[in-house]
């Protein structure tokens, strides 16, 4: 039971994280082609969509394979954002470089 409350709590958090590495992502690439910038409530949104879009439900598995592909899925959904959030400050980083001219 305290497992579960766990990993709802992680899924719940990362999505708030999802959110804004999007945000974050958008805001340092994409408008820098000229696109607007958004807000977070907008990427939050965005993000529900795409979950619901790529949503797939798995009631053919048993109770301890679905448990253990949720824990899988909440673990790779963390991982990932952290992934990003390093790519975008390191191309946020670059950019900046290259347009102070220290490149």
């Amino acid at each position: 039971m305290i497992e579960s409350l766990v990993y709802l709590l992680l899924a719940v958090g990362n999505s708030f994280f999802d959110a804004f590495v999007f945000m974050f992502g958008w805001n340092t690439i994409v408008h820098r082609i000229g696109f607007p910038e958004i807000s977070y409530g907008l990427s939050y949104g965005i993000c529900m969509f795409i979950g619901y879009v790529k949503s797939n439900d798995n009631n053919d598995k048993e109770d301890e394979e679905r448990k253990e592909y949720i824990r899988n899925k909440v673990v790779l959904g963390i991982a990932n954002n952290l992934v990003y959030i390093v790519l975008f400050l390191v191309y946020r980083w670059f950019v900046g470089v290259i347009d102070c001219g220290r490149f």
